[in-house]
């Protein structure tokens, strides 16, 4: 069997199929939350604390929900921002689930 990871911005409708394959899945879930943490930081050091899309302000959270267990393995990275003018508090979700190929 191969894994792949595949990834779904929830506010911007995006979905990602990683390019490499893992020869299990838990290799697949390990790069995804690598992939994870990568955003994170790409986003504190990018973005200069300014809330978007891509995250939240400096001073607010990024949320972090692990569902792993047989059969499924996903992590939904979850952070609230303000968008557009008048500002809008928005929340987006982004998933990044291990899939079988």
């Amino acid at each position: 069997m191969a894994f792949k990871i595949e990834r779904t911005n929830s506010r911007l409708e995006q979905v990602d199929i990683a390019a490499p394959n893992f020869s299990t899945g838990e290799a697949a879930f390990r790069a995804a939350m690598d992939n994870v943490t990568k955003f994170i930081t790409d986003h504190w050091d990018a973005e200069g604390g300014v809330a978007n899309r891509n995250g939240p302000m400096n001073n607010l959270k990024f949320k972090i929900y692990i569902n792993r267990r047989p059969g499924v393995a996903e992590i939904n990275l979850r952070y609230d921002y303000l968008f557009g003018a008048p500002e809008v508090h928005e929340t987006n979700n982004i998933f990044w689930r291990i899939i079988e190929i």
